[in-house]
């Protein structure tokens, strides 16, 4: 920091008794800095503006109080200006400026014009002479003559007036008599910086001010000096508090100084705080205060070296720069480190570390070619140093990792260093510096006996497999040799980044694990192994890519070019991709039929096969308006919910849908809508059956949602789940109480449907809990509401027992159908759950067995309910004739009573001829014999338990 410096009486020109009233050295930061950008000894109560700039080169130097350190620039461009307005002059008289002046060239008097102005319009010219000429290109004091006012606000302004001359000046001070009519305190400087310290350390060093004051009242009394949080005064140095008195006699105080520091015991930071002086009937003054308290030295550690404010905290940290090394601003920063020169670690505990994992960033400085930079390490507190490792520098930044093994050392004083041992005259330049613990993986054993940890790295250096070494969690994996293998249902997290080396492999089975939690890069392929259900030939599945650069033909090398898909949600319908060309996009998801060698009935799982760089962090993923084709990025499950939730803004009904393969297909034609569906109430199965999504996206996962805008879905290592299951498609603090009930006919199973009791859910449509049937074609069942069918509803809370919840089904063909309680949880453990057939006037305990029924086919919006109390009884029910079915079963005559036994039938042509009698049946179905089809109207006549109907039929 510049040692400002203020003379009052050695100057001859500012005369006997006058007051410092101003004094600006410009500051102390290096480099080139604008006026706006560098910060000023007086920032706190004055305005600095211009065109100019500030630097610290060519410092002030040669006479009498020269600061030094930084000055400010301007060009030969004439015009460019520095001004400083905000001077509180009004109490002063016979004002004089002083100032460090500095010409380029042979400039004449006054080519930098200095101006003094009381209200920032008209401006007041004073003049100066120094000497001009050859010879004459240095640092002088000048102090120019004229006019000063006495004002509130005086500004003085600096500009450039030769276009062949570069001028500096610094040191800028003005001075002037005291009135001897109003009461005055006066400040040495309204700002101080740099009260600086290691964490742990404290307080920081003192640094003071002078107050003089005059004319005060009464003519004996105290002056308050306060501090704001976090800094303390004093009067002598020794004594700290946050406030303190400080006594005058006779109206008048004469440089009395206040130290001023910040206290002990605080966290690593930047602060800012004042020193308020007050008292005496004068305007307060106040001094603006700064500090800063750098972390002190621990591992991990890293420093990118980008600024010099990084090498300077490097340096007080106890980094040890050896005399050749600087620290170098251009070309992003780093520092420079030339033949035998080194750059050293503070003192390092290493009884406290298994191994030290050391990265850094590297490369020539002056085109060297073979020099070679050697990491060593020193038990002795840096008097004996071995080789750790060797690098050469290479032409470009590249990245170099280094590991010192400290295992077997008890040391507390040990200590690193990089230094250039080879290579000529030239440098080699080093920035991004991180130095971390570690434990290395040999094959066997970790070198800590323990394992990693999140604040451990861990490094690999022979194979492993998590199915027999177990799953651990690491700050950092760097596998550099042997084979890596997450396998199926097990796992690895890590905090930060994978690298993997070209001398080793990676690779996550099926249901295996690989989740990350910060956003940061990873390097280096792996290999991801994803089992699709199983499927025969011409089945798709929706898959996504959990690394990047995967192309699709590669993934699927024997399926036809195009039977590759995405999904066009503009024009609502599936565009095939050329997969030759093309990778997969992470977050999007591919519609990809099986490989055509695929058996056409033997049901076989896929294998699918990623291999790059795996995907980690943010990614924000492009969506239209309509149905988008998305899918999991991760080489990790995804929370569902979670995904809903963190793209609520822009879901349409916040319903997932998953493509379940379940169904054959016949051509280009799918019998029937493939979809699973999730909300945050749960997951019903697809209307072809398969599996219930159970709210975890699966690694090379796709799934459909309707987006609401042209904009992006997010995806984030904060919806990662660290979970494996065989479900390619849980817990949950939402209050819910669910049943699931599912529908089939005699040889097929159709689609589930859910009803949901659960917080924020209401009787009307909701967002991401109800979800609207995803289908085009066979039968289904539903729930019904606003005259629409749902296969997720969500009812509110509390749950009542007299709640009636309107079904929806569709028969695709006549015939018996079967309507199932599927699972239930929460309070249906113990509720009784019924369907009401209205048509029969039955209520049917789903928790006894599954309701049978005989129907024609079409869509029935009122003939089902699902409710939980009993109020009819089916032993008085009678005979309903719908609850007889009469069909034509591929040129068969079918009777069907599945509720009830059939006693008798006969059966009547339309003239009323009998063509068929039997009166001995006691069965629920009938197959009618030996009746050859008509193409004409029969009258069939049925007598059961409950009563008979007669029914009329086509044959």
């Amino acid at each position: 920091m510049k040692r400002i410096i203020f003379f009052f009486v050695l100057l001859s020109f500012i005369g006997w008794g006058q007051t410092t009233i101003f004094n600006e050295t410009v500051g102390t930061a290096s480099g080139t800095l604008t006026i706006a950008g560098n910060t000023f000894d007086n920032s706190a109560t004055l305005t600095f503006t211009g065109d100019a700039d500030t630097r610290s080169s060519t410092v002030s130097t040669g006479y009498i109080g020269a600061s030094g350190l930084r000055n400010v620039f301007f060009t030969n461009t004439v015009g460019r200006y520095f001004e400083i307005s905000g001077i509180d002059t009004s109490n002063y008289t016979n004002l004089v400026l002083s100032l460090g002046h500095y010409k380029s060239t042979t400039a004449g008097n006054n080519e930098l014009l200095v101006e003094v102005s009381a209200d920032g319009i008209t401006y007041t010219n004073l003049s100066y002479s120094r000497s001009t000429g050859t010879g004459t290109a240095n640092w002088v004091l000048i102090s120019p003559t004229g006019s000063i006012p006495s004002t509130a606000n005086l500004r003085i302004r600096f500009t450039q007036n030769s276009a062949t001359t570069q001028f500096r000046i610094d040191d800028i001070k003005l001075v002037g008599d005291l009135s001897t009519s109003s009461p005055v305190l006066l400040s040495s400087t309204t700002n101080l910086t740099g009260f600086n310290y290691i964490g742990g350390s404290g307080p920081s060093a003192s640094q003071s001010f002078t107050i003089d004051g005059s004319n005060l009242t009464p003519a004996s009394a105290n002056l308050s000096i306060t501090a704001t949080t976090n800094f303390e005064v004093s009067l002598d140095n020794l004594t700290f508090s946050s406030s303190i008195n400080l006594p005058y006699t006779a109206g008048t105080i004469s440089s009395q100084a206040v130290y001023v520091r910040l206290i002990s015991g605080l966290a690593s930071g930047a602060y800012s705080g004042t020193v308020t002086v007050t008292g005496g009937g004068a305007t307060d003054v106040v001094v603006s205060l700064s500090g800063n308290i750098v972390e002190p030295f621990i591992i991990p550690y890293f420093n990118a070296y980008a600024l010099q404010t990084d090498y300077d905290t490097a340096l007080s940290q106890g980094f040890n720069a050896s005399s050749g090394v600087v620290y170098v601003t251009s070309a992003g920063g780093y520092i420079r480190i030339p033949l035998n020169e080194y750059y050293e670690t503070p003192t390092i505990d290493f009884s406290q570390h298994s191994n030290l994992f050391v990265q850094f960033s590297s490369t020539t400085f002056g085109g060297a070619t073979g020099q070679e930079l050697t990491l060593s390490m020193s038990e002795d507190n840096g008097i004996t140093y071995t080789t750790v490792g060797t690098i050469v520098v290479p032409a470009s930044y590249q990245n170099f990792k280094l590991v010192a093994d400290v295992s077997l050392s008890s040391s507390t004083t040990g200590k690193l260093k990089l230094q250039l041992t080879n290579g000529g005259s030239g440098s080699a330049r080093v920035r991004n510096l991180y130095i971390e613990s570690a434990t290395i993986w040999d094959g066997t054993s970790w070198s800590n006996v323990s394992g990693p940890t999140t604040n451990l790295f861990a490094i690999i250096e022979g194979n492993y497999n998590t199915g027999t070494n177990g799953n651990f969690i690491a700050k950092q994996v760097e596998s550099n040799n042997g084979n890596f293998v997450i396998d199926a249902a097990t796992n690895i997290e890590i905090v930060n980044a994978l690298n993997i080396n070209n001398s080793s492999t990676f690779t996550v089975e099926s249901d295996g694990t690989l989740i990350q939690q910060n956003d940061i890069n990873n390097s280096g392929n792996i290999t991801v192994n994803r089992n699709s259900a199983p499927m025969i030939r011409l089945d798709y599945t929706a898959w996504s890519s959990p690394v990047s650069g995967q192309n699709l033909l590669a993934f699927s090398p024997n399926t036809y070019t195009n039977r590759f898909y995405t999904y066009d949600a503009t024009g609502n319908s599936w565009t095939a991709v050329d997969p030759v060309t093309n990778n997969f996009s992470s977050g999007q998801g591919c519609l990809i039929r099986v490989d055509d060698t695929w058996s056409p009935t033997v049901y076989t799982a896929y294998n699918g096969v990623f291999t790059g760089v795996p995907n980690n962090g943010n990614y924000n993923v492009s969506t239209a308006v309509g149905y988008n084709l998305l899918g999991n990025p991760y080489p990790s499950p995804i929370n569902a919910t979670t995904f809903i939730n963190n793209n609520s803004t822009i879901l349409t009904t916040g319903t997932l849908y998953f493509w379940t393969h379940a169904v054959a297909q016949n051509g280009s034609y799918v019998a029937q809508s493939n979809y699973a569906s999730y909300t945050t109430a749960g997951g019903v199965a697809a209307t072809a059956g398969g599996a219930q999504p159970d709210g975890i996206i699966q690694v090379g996962q796709g799934f459909l949602t309707e987006i609401n805008a042209a904009s992006s879905v997010q995806f984030n290592n904060g919806q990662r789940l660290n979970a494996s299951n065989g479900q390619f498609f849980k817990a949950s603090t939402v209050e819910k109480h669910r049943l699931w009930l599912s529908l089939s006919d005699t040889s097929n199973n159709f689609n589930q449907m859910m009803i949901a009791y659960m917080s924020n859910a209401t009787n009307d449509v909701d967002f991401a809990i109800d979800a609207k049937l995803f289908t085009n074609s066979a039968s289904t069942i539903s729930s019904f509401l606003n005259n629409e069918r749902y296969v997720i509803q969500g009812r509110p809370l509390s749950f009542d027992s007299s709640d009636e919840v309107p079904l929806s089904f569709t028969a695709s063909e006549d015939g018996t159908y079967a309507i199932a309680l599927d699972n239930f949880d929460g309070l249906f453990s113990s509720q009784d759950i019924y369907l009401w057939d209205k048509t029969l006037n039955i209520i049917h305990d789903l928790k006894v067995n599954s309701y049978t029924f005989l129907t024609l086919s079409g869509t029935y919006n009122s003939r089902f309910s699902v409710v939980y109390t009993s109020t009819l009884s089916n032993d008085t029910a009678i005979l309903n004739s719908n609850e007889v079915l009469v069909y034509n079963n591929n040129g068969q005559l079918k009777i069907e009573a599945p509720t009830q036994s059939i006693s008798a039938y006969a059966v009547y042509d339309i003239q009323g001829r009998k063509l068929v009698i039997n009166e001995n049946v006691n069965l629920s179905t009938v197959s009618v014999l030996n009746l050859e089809p008509m193409n004409q109207f029969l009258i069939v006549e049925i007598q059961t338990e409950k009563g008979s109907v007669t029914k009329k039929v086509l044959f």
